[in-house]
């Protein structure tokens, strides 16, 4: 989620965004610095770790969690917390909790987003995404269609601009839902290092998405075609997948959608249960063992 408002928030010229997925600050915190403290299960480690930071140092904070000891530790210091109500996997909540975020920047009149460009951006992923729907046949399902092009393969998505949180977040999906290798790269960084590997990969270069926004300028558009341009030359199947032409909020939403359509659709392919994340359970417990 914090990628994709830092990219949101870049593409509006609103304040600068990081996010942060250590178990300390890179950098100091002041109080004109707003720590947003979000965690699904409200005990994630490392979130609890960076607000504590912030709690002791001052730092204005804001929770947004579905409880745990987040909940009970903001509670505690009087800090604003927002409960995540939104049934699933964690993974499956986060456009409930960009939306959630998005409005709570607007009302403290750090990032606009207008209700009409709101309700716009999620009425034009509903539309989409009735035809990713299951009834639809892959002939005529571009979700359908992307995870057979992606099936039997290691798969790279690169993206840039205001998709460029939205390549991590098609990474994690393929990970999680359909277990398979993933990774991301953003342009036009790959232009200066990892393309150099394809060439040695004798034919079994792995699947290449390039998530292209539209209306992201003619520089960055010139390197999505050098990106793609060069894939194909080296022999890595290669596929471009375009933002819709409308607004930035309704762009992120709609690859979004796609995005977890397309893994869910690769899980079935592969006859696995998109759900259960057994390895990521068996990773907590050895933390937990581990003290």
């Amino acid at each position: 989620m914090g990628d994709l408002v830092s990219d949101l928030a870049a593409a509006a010229g609103g304040p600068p965004v990081s996010v942060v997925r250590e178990l300390s600050l890179p950098f100091s915190l002041d109080d004109e610095t707003l720590l947003v403290a979000c965690s699904h299960s409200g005990s994630t480690r490392e979130t609890l770790e960076m607000f504590r930071q912030a709690l002791q140092g001052g730092t204005p904070a804001l929770v947004v969690a579905g409880g745990g000891l987040l909940e009970e530790e903001a509670q505690a210091g009087r800090v604003p917390f927002l409960r995540i109500d939104a049934p699933g996997e964690p993974r499956s909540a986060l456009g409930f909790n960009l939306m959630l975020l998005l409005g709570v920047l607007q009302s403290c009149g750090l990032l606009a987003t207008p209700s009409v460009v709101a309700e716009e951006a999620m009425s034009s992923v509903e539309a989409a995404a009735a035809g990713w729907a299951e009834e639809f046949q892959t002939k005529e399902n571009p979700a359908k269609q992307l995870a057979s092009d992606l099936d039997g393969r290691a798969i790279v998505i690169y993206g840039g601009g205001i998709l460029s949180g939205m390549a991590r977040r098609w990474k994690t999906q393929l990970n999680e839902n359909a277990k398979v290798w993933a990774f991301f790269e953003a342009l036009p960084e790959a232009l200066h290092n990892s393309v150099e590997a394809f060439a040695s990969l004798d034919g079994a270069a792995p699947a290449s998405l390039l998530l292209r926004p539209s209306g992201c300028g003619v520089q960055l558009e010139r390197r999505f075609d050098t990106a793609a341009d060069l894939l194909r030359v080296l022999g890595a199947p290669c596929r471009v997948v375009h933002g819709p032409e409308a607004s930035p909020l309704s762009q992120v939403l709609h690859l979004l959608a796609l995005g977890d359509y397309a893994s869910f659709y690769l899980a079935m392919l592969r006859g696995v249960d998109p759900s259960p994340t057994p390895g990521i359970e068996r990773g907590k417990a050895l933390l937990d063992a581990s003290g």
